[in-house]
């Protein structure tokens, strides 16, 4: 569903500002990386679902009474998704900026 969708997507965007560090060091880092791999993965497959929709036949309506769709992946979900993954690609770990930039790429 749309709603769980947008959860996830919310998720991701949330693990992206994920910045732990222990003995380790940035595991943080792991992290967000793997939550831009999933979020390139998430984007694709609503906004693949989202043409879909707005493809389908019409069911009875008409150009005059356009039905109703319901948004899965729309200008404000891809502003949020590119603006986390620009901030990403500033970053300083020269892996996770590279990732951020493939991301970016995958998704525009």
């Amino acid at each position: 569903s749309e709603e769980a969708v947008g959860r996830v997507i919310l998720g991701l965007l949330g693990c992206l500002e994920d910045y732990e560090v222990d003995k380790r060091g940035d595991v943080g880092s792991w992290v967000r990386e793997a939550a831009m791999d999933a979020l390139v993965t998430i984007c694709r497959l609503a906004a693949a679902e989202q043409a879909r929709r707005q493809a389908a036949p019409a069911g009875g309506h008409t150009a005059a009474t356009p039905r109703q769709t319901s948004v899965v992946w729309g200008e404000a979900e891809a502003t949020r998704v590119c603006a986390a993954l620009v901030q990403q690609a500033h970053e300083k770990i020269d892996r996770t900026r590279a990732l951020a930039a493939r991301a970016l790429g995958a998704l525009l």
